[in-house]
């Protein structure tokens, strides 16, 4: 063993019990590994908090990623449908790990990739059996050939191949029909902000040309008021010059 704390050497010892239980067939010792793995959780906290600790940072990245795919396939075996444990396990990032050996056993277990994979094989074989439906009753009928079973599965996932396909077809037919209405809207709405602001312009031409008309017809209307005042008073001044005149220049009595 190499040379470490005592807090390390644990939890290098822990980890070898998880991860070989993780590649167990066993699900009754799930309960046994979640307890284990808050258990490495807290150990590596308190490894990072270490102010004496001598552990490589790199073999630190390692010791995370590896509790991470733990802490990964526990999530995965609460899900409900096989499906859904693929589902979560192939989310679990795949890494290499560590070879630096100053810092890690000599003789540890698999390694966090092969136990990733390992999760990977059982929960893709359970799918294939959900999906298939074979369960133990299946398997006691017996004549259904290997190469049957394959073909079946083959089949299976080229129509649902198929159906998202269909699907993302459908959504990009969709998605351009969108883009395709919304050009037309925006081709509308932009046209009739265009009849509205020449509706403005003629609006404000026709308001500038009707004071102008208007400024005109008050000044024609005010010369023909004097007009019609001279007319007035030269009319007035007939009429009196013609009494004047009747009373001046009556006709003689005979």
């Amino acid at each position: 063993m190499a040379s470490g704390s005592r807090l390390q050497i644990n939890f290098e010892r822990l980890l070898d019990v998880c991860e070989k239980q993780a590649t167990a067939s066993c699900e009754s010792s799930n309960w046994r590994l979640k307890k284990f793995v808050e258990d490495l959780q807290k150990k590596l906290t308190l490894l990072n908090k270490e102010s004496c600790n001598k552990a490589h940072p790199e073999v630190l990245k390692d010791y995370e990623r590896r509790v991470g795919v733990l802490q990964g396939i526990l999530l995965a075996e609460d899900q409900g449908s096989p499906g859904d444990k693929l589902k979560v396990v192939q989310t679990i990032p795949f890494f290499k790990q560590t070879s630096i050996k100053a810092n890690i056993l000599e003789t540890g277990p698999a390694s966090a990739p092969d136990v990733l994979q390992h999760a990977k094989a059982k929960f893709s074989s359970q799918s294939r059996q959900a999906l298939l439906g074979e369960g133990d009753g299946l398997r006691q009928r017996g004549g259904v050939s290997a190469d049957t079973t394959e073909s079946e599965l083959d089949s299976v996932l080229s129509h649902h191949e198929k159906q998202q396909e269909r699907l993302a077809e459908d959504m990009v037919n969709m998605a351009r029909n969108m883009k395709d209405h919304a050009r037309v809207a925006s081709r509308i709405v932009k046209e009739d902000t265009k009849r509205l602001e020449d509706t403005n312009k003629l609006a404000d031409s026709n308001y500038s040309q009707l004071k102008i008309e208007s400024a005109r017809l008050e000044e024609h209307t005010k010369k023909s008021n004097c007009w019609m005042l001279l007319l007035l008073i030269f009319i007035i001044i007939v009429f009196v010059w013609t009494v004047i005149f009747m009373k001046v220049f009556h006709k003689p009595r005979i």
